[in-house]
């Protein structure tokens, strides 16, 4: 009868914690992600991990937390990639998320879907939650579609969507989904910065920032400045917004 040979000893770990796992219909998927990171780690031993980085969203609960405990789905778009696509409607930011989509009209208009119809008219009014720091840009009862111009998403500091209805958390708006705009922090970037755009049909922008932190509170101001006389009869716009944020560490409270 052939000798059967002792398992090696790299693997006998991974087989006493997979061995460990009940194979119920709860713990089954852990069970398989153990044995597979396990077998991975093995596999490419003697190499360095480098730290991931975990996610941060704040629109699920009203305080930061880690995006990866959230039982919910929802996309982040940073402020590298807000700077990196310099958009001109909120819809070439909104794109980046999944299961989002931003039709646009004439100027800034636009129609909102996120996992659902795009919804026109009545039919999308109240359907979205829209907020700027988390508070709603528009009331329940006031009926607007068009309401993602008045964010300033040219500047801000990240955009979180959250797909799926949240009414429990957030109101009878959020339906089908909720977006974010989450204004810049005012103690990271430089301290002041002019950015000139111009292009055909008349397109012209002026952005400007400018911030000032002190030992215990720091100050952001932003600009920006359109006029773009659009590529097509009656799609020309011209819009003006400043934000500006305020932030002081008290030694009970921080506003």
């Amino acid at each position: 009868m052939p000798r059967r040979l002792a398992p090696r000893k790299s693997h006998f770990f991974v087989l006493k914690k997979v061995a460990r796992c009940r194979l119920s219909l709860s713990s089954l998927f852990p069970c398989a992600a153990l044995g597979f990171l396990a077998a991975t780690g093995n596999a490419q031993t003697g190499e360095k991990q480098e730290p991931v980085l975990e996610q941060v969203i704040v629109s699920a609960s009203r305080v930061p937390e880690s995006g990866y405990a959230l039982a919910l789905p929802w996309s982040r778009i940073d402020k590298d990639a807000i700077e990196l696509s310099a958009a001109v409607h909120v819809n070439q930011l909104l794109q980046r998320s999944a299961g989002t989509w931003i039709s646009r009209g004439n100027g800034q208009e636009s129609l909102t879907a996120v996992r659902s119809p795009v919804l026109t008219g009545a039919g999308g009014c109240g359907a979205f939650y829209v907020a700027w720091d988390g508070i709603s840009v528009r009331a329940p009862g006031f009926c607007n579609v068009n309401q993602l111009f008045d964010i300033n998403s040219e500047q801000a500091g990240s955009l979180e969507v959250i797909r799926g209805p949240g009414t429990a958390v957030f109101g009878a708006n959020a339906v089908h989904g909720v977006i974010n705009s989450l204004s810049a922090d005012p103690g990271a970037g430089p301290r002041a910065r002019v950015a000139l755009e111009a292009g055909p049909h008349d397109y012209y922008r002026l952005r400007g920032e400018l911030r000032q932190k002190g030992e215990d509170s720091q100050l952001g101001v932003y600009i920006n400045g359109t006029s773009d006389g659009g590529f097509k009869d009656n799609a020309g716009f011209d819009q003006q917004k400043v934000t500006v944020r305020y932030d002081t560490q008290g030694s009970v409270w921080s506003t």
